[in-house]
């Protein structure tokens, strides 16, 4: 069955600051509507090297099925 979770920014409720790599940060959230802890990464999309790693980790994690990695909701894209 396909994974499906629909959100949008405006959803959410953005908290602390949990991780930083050299190209991105973590950061955690709450699904406002659902109380659903999300963890967010968000990085720079400038960079075409960056974006083909996004696209790779969530290929990857959208076809996980492992205990020990968080469960993958999904990927939007906002300007500025």
């Amino acid at each position: 069955a396909p994974k499906a979770f629909t959100c949008s920014p405006e959803q959410l409720e953005l908290g602390d600051i949990i991780g930083r790599g050299s190209s991105s940060y973590v950061q955690r959230a709450v699904h406002k509507p659902t109380g659903t802890p999300l963890a967010l990464k968000v990085l720079n999309m400038y960079d075409k090297g960056k974006r083909d790693q996004l696209i790779k980790e969530v290929q990857a994690l959208y076809n996980a099925n492992c205990d020990c990695l968080v469960q993958f909701y999904g990927a939007y894209h906002k300007e500025g």
